[in-house]
């Protein structure tokens, strides 16, 4: 199955565990943690989301909520 975004499917992004969420560094040049590669994607798709680290979506109720809670 092929990707119907071509600017997204070709760019190859780097892992670097050092560009977190928030870094001004650009992610074409620099590379990306897995947080910031996928708030990339999800803006890519016109969707809003704050740069948040990994705590800080547990608290969030803004851009994120509780779809259900595994005991």
């Amino acid at each position: 199955m092929g990707y119907r975004n071509r600017s997204l499917s070709r760019r190859a992004v780097r892992y670097n565990a050092r560009s977190i969420p928030g870094c001004a560094l650009s992610i074409a040049e620099h590379g990306a943690n897995c947080q910031r590669f996928a708030y990339a994607v999800i803006r890519h798709y016109g969707c809003e989301i704050a740069d948040f680290r990994s705590r800080e979506l547990w608290e969030d109720d803004t851009f994120t909520c509780e779809r259900w809670r595994i005991s």
